[in-house]
């Protein structure tokens, strides 16, 4: 359940439980501090379905319900915890370059018109097919990167951050799919 207030700002999160829980998971703001590519003149209209998609099929099912649950139970306060420092360093980055990637992937060469722009001969112009392969390219890279350190420091905390494990019995542990196969 994924209802948002035009403010763009607020969701409603139901992850899994019949609860329903309120957290500012991340915003317009967040994701143009960290992806230079993306400015801020971009509508929120336009950016707010890929954050949705990225929370909805990256970040929730990667947690599990227990975790996502306790994360997006998190109030913004100045009171810091160990599952506030957890959403900060590991959580919200993978979920800004996941946010990036589709956005450039699903939304098309209309990114352009938003900032997205390249210098050739001392003039501007929109960024190039190739070019916006390579910026796609490069944020699913990022998000994977991402994927990899959050999914690391889970294992080496065995599932657990401040005392409480979010390990399920029905999980299956996730381990990054890579590596050489033989031919």
């Amino acid at each position: 359940l994924f209802p948002y207030t035009t403010l763009f700002r607020s969701y409603w999160f139901g992850a899994g439980s019949n609860s329903k829980s309120w957290f500012v998971m991340i915003t317009k703001k967040d994701i143009t501090e960290k992806v230079s590519a993306i400015s801020l003149q971009v509508p929120d209209s336009k950016i707010q379905p890929f954050i949705e998609d990225a929370i909805r099929y990256d970040i929730q099912p990667l947690l599990g319900g227990a975790l996502f649950d306790a994360v997006a139970a998190l109030e913004e306060t100045s009171e810091e915890s160990d599952l506030k420092t957890f959403w900060k360093n590991y959580v919200q980055p993978f979920a800004i370059a996941s946010t990036a990637a589709r956005f450039f992937a699903l939304y098309g060469k209309n990114a352009t018109q938003f900032g997205v722009r390249e210098l050739i001969d001392d003039t501007s112009q929109g960024v190039s097919d190739r070019g916006r392969g390579e910026i796609i390219s490069y944020y699913q890279e990022i998000a994977n990167e991402e994927k990899v350190r959050l999914l690391n420091f889970l294992n080496f905390q065995n599932w657990a951050i401040g005392g409480t494990s979010y390990f399920s019995t029905g999980r299956k542990s996730i381990k990054p799919a890579f590596g050489i196969r033989a031919i």
